[in-house]
């Protein structure tokens, strides 16, 4: 075993301990204990000491208390648990008139807290054929067949219970104990007595389970089975911790490794005919695993080469896999996910095939655009009513702005995005708003400036064009009715019809809309419609070789006998509203990380020195829009701009800039480049990875390196300080009067000296 493992077995035993005294009658002056935690995950101990039922002793489930807190002590989710005996069962006793007081403050605090799952912890005999068995209280009959939701304690989040299936079946797969089966609601089910699964399902919103842990996975002489468990309950609450409990579908899978690795931020799924996806092809979804935060991907059908390879691989396995159990990520999706270790070790043992992922769809966070005043146009804003409903998410997150259409991402600064509006800002009601408010150049950079979308994501592309057919769908279903087996045109619904505008914009022939249809012809009209609508978008764009976008063919734009189909592009995205909305995005904050001392006087070193620098050489800070850079820059970790924007910084060739995207920042060497315009900057792709950028779109922070314009002035500096030294030993004999009058004019030369470096930017 390795170091922390022997210290994560001796502190669960030392733990232990406090239950285990007075032989596991527990001792101290309360009957029970909450620990509060700071994430919404809560774990149940009752039968961490000996209870008392049907007028006789049962004994501890031994570990579960040592558990229980070691798990609290590394998570920071919240805790109870039985702290002494008193004749009393907590899983067992009824609580009708409150008499069970540990499941009654148990359900005030989980309301009090807002805690979104539960997890109860009991231990069942070595002898059961199990290793863990889930309880989600199903409702049964007098003889006792299953009646009523079998998932009923998980409040429509059945997604939890294969999370907790793929967890286990992960982490015992290597053990040599020959019980490694997760069961569901066979024996204990935590809904035949009055169990505080139950009783908190029924009494609250909070999603919970029972576990019952075989015993020869809570005896510390079997030391790969215990450190196992208390991984997998570890992985469980941190991933759960993760998930965004908002999200409409929420869905957990088995990882693979995919096939093909590009695009970096595609996910694959199993497409069956035989079940309706949860998820959509080309969907935008999040995805997690227990470590922070959640990568946003795109979803594709898994491809024939990675079927082929998942099926080859498990050809030899014994047990019947499920093909839509499994989700298929890049290298760089793992590694984001869960570390290097996928990386350094030897892929062929896919020493992470298995371990679940949670995905989820979130359009909650779109919102729409609104215009500031001139007066307000220096950064991103948010209304006052938006600004105050994330507050009290800012102690814990960062803030992106994102464009799905562009692909393009922008940190904002939260204290300083208030628009102040106090409420002016209206919605189409006239009532106050949650708006972005972007200025002119921020839509530049973002893609919005452009009509149509120069380049779209391709999954944005084909879902545009997929939209397009069932608006279609709808369209024609709304305004035809059925009689007489004929297809009736009702002229009524046609005026009042949104879609029909879209007609008149684009000058579509509206006398295709016959009054009278047959079942044929009203076929043709739908296969016509289509074809009228999704030609002008087809014939603009064209897959870039190689690339994730979809751009407007050159032709396309040179042409001026083409100009319509850019014209009906355009007002297709416009109907769809690719103009009018952008997403928040939500990024764990870095600084709730434990930081080492040493770091953090190094962090405070460097806060300084840019403050002097800031006085003494000046900055100015701009907004780029990411590109590609040449072959050679990639090479030399050089970045490009355009000369314009160099003269704006105050750089000239060869000078170091500063670029920052979120909380990470690369210096590197700037050359011009007459090919980019005034929004853009070409940065090689080694830094890009190196600033956790997804797209070439992104948006970054560009300043000019004020420590290296210091240096490069070093020699003028130099020969003036020698000068001023010369000069006043000739003046002085006394030393603390010349030590003074360096002190006074040393930073005076200096700030002199790089007058010329500061009217460059002020």
């Amino acid at each position: 075993m390795t170091g922390d493992q022997v210290n994560t077995i001796k502190q669960v035993l030392k733990f232990e301990k406090k239950f285990s005294r007075n032989q596991y009658n527990g001792g101290g002056d309360k009957n029970f204990i909450i620990k509060e935690g700071l994430i919404p995950i809560m774990i149940s101990a009752p039968h961490s000491i000996n209870q008392y039922r049907d007028g006789k002793l049962k004994w501890a489930d031994r570990m579960t208390g040592g558990i229980a807190l070691f798990l609290q002590k590394l998570t920071g989710c919240h805790l109870i648990y039985s702290a002494r005996y008193s004749e009393t069962d907590y899983n067992y006793d009824s609580n009708q008139n409150n008499n069970n007081q540990y499941q009654t403050d148990l359900v005030e605090y989980i309301k009090t807290h807002n805690i979104q799952v539960l997890i109860d912890l009991h231990g069942a005999s070595v002898n059961r054929e199990y290793a863990i068995e889930i309880g989600t209280a199903p409702l049964r009959d007098s003889n006792d067949n299953i009646i009523g939701n079998e998932f009923r304690s998980l409040k429509g989040y059945d997604f939890l219970l294969n999370l907790v299936k793929y967890t286990f079946d992960f982490y015992f797969r290597e053990l040599t104990f020959s019980k490694k089966e997760i069961w569901h609601n066979k024996i204990f089910d935590a809904g035949r007595q009055n169990t505080i699964t139950k009783y908190v399902s029924e009494n609250s919103n909070c999603s919970c389970f029972q576990l019952e842990i075989n015993g020869g996975f809570r005896d510390v002489n079997n030391e790969s089975e215990l450190l196992q468990l208390i991984q997998g309950l570890s992985y469980l609450i941190k991933t759960l911790n993760n998930i965004d409990w908002t999200a409409s579908n929420i869905n957990v899978y088995r990882l693979w490794q995919s096939n093909k690795h590009r695009p970096q931020d595609k996910i694959e799924l199993f497409f069956s005919e035989r079940r309706t996806p949860i998820f959509e092809e080309f969907s935008l979804l999040h995805i997690c695993s227990c470590l922070g935060g959640s990568e946003l991907v795109r979803l594709h059908k898994v491809n024939d080469n990675t079927i082929y390879s998942f099926r080859n691989a498990l050809s030899g396995n014994n047990t019947t896999i499920n093909e839509e159990e499994y989700i298929f990520l890049t290298n760089r999706l793992i590694e984001n996910l869960y570390g290097r270790d996928w990386i350094l070790t030897a892929e062929r043992l896919s020493p992470l095939r298995g371990i679940p992922v949670v995905v989820w769809d979130n359009d909650k966070d779109i919102y729409k655009i609104g215009y500031p005043k001139a007066d307000n146009i220096e950064s991103i804003c948010l209304s006052s009513l938006l600004h105050q409903s994330k507050s009290k998410d800012a102690y814990k997150f960062d803030f992106v702005i994102f464009n799905r259409y562009t692909d393009s991402r922008i940190y904002i600064d939260f204290l300083r995005s208030d628009y102040r509006d106090y409420g002016r800002v209206k919605d189409g009601s006239g009532n106050p708003a949650m708006k972005v408010m972007l200025p002119r150049y921020y839509r530049r950079l973002l893609g919005y400036m452009d009509y149509p979308f120069y380049a779209m994501r391709y999954e944005e592309f084909r879902n545009l064009i997929q939209n397009m057919g069932k608006e279609i769908d709808n369209f024609i279903t709304q305004v035809y009715f059925i009689q007489s087996d004929c297809y009736v045109l009702s002229n009524d619904v046609l005026d009042k019809h949104r879609f029909f505008g879209l007609f008149k914009t684009l000058s579509l022939d509206t006398g295709i809309l016959a009054s009278n249809l047959t079942e044929a012809e009203h076929q043709d009209l739908i296969s016509l419609l289509k074809r009228e609508f999704t030609e002008p978008l087809k014939c603009c764009y064209e897959k870039i070789q190689g690339e994730i976008f979809c751009k407007l063919k050159e032709e396309i734009l040179t042409n001026d006998a083409h100009s319509k189909y850019l014209y009906k592009a355009a007002e297709i995205q416009r109907y769809f509203g690719l103009y009018d909305v952008v997403e928040i995005l939500q990024e764990p904050k870095t600084n709730n990380i434990k930081i080492p001392l040493h770091r953090k006087i190094c962090r405070f070193a460097d806060k300084s020195i840019a403050q002097i620098m800031n006085k003494i050489v000046g900055k100015i800070e701009c907004s780029l829009r990411t590109t590609y850079t040449s072959e050679t820059d990639d090479k030399n970790n050089v970045a490009r701009l355009s000369p314009n924007m160099m003269s704006l910084i105050g750089v000239s060739e060869n000078d170091k800039i500063v670029i920052k995207f979120g909380n990470r920042k690369e210096v590197l060497r700037v050359l011009k480049d007459q090919l980019l315009t005034d929004y853009q900057i070409g940065i090689p792709a080694p830094s890009r990875k190196r600033l956790g950028m997804n797209s070439i779109n992104d948006i970054v922070v560009v300043s000019r390196d004020m420590l290296h314009i210091f240096k490069r002035h070093s020699l003028e500096q130099t020969f003036a300080i020698i000068g001023l030294i010369i000069t006043i030993t000739q003046m002085t004999n006394v030393l603390y009067i010349g030590i003074i009058f360096c002190i006074i004019f040393i930073p005076l030369i200096i700030y002199f000296i790089l007058n010329d470096e500061r009217i460059k930017v002020r």
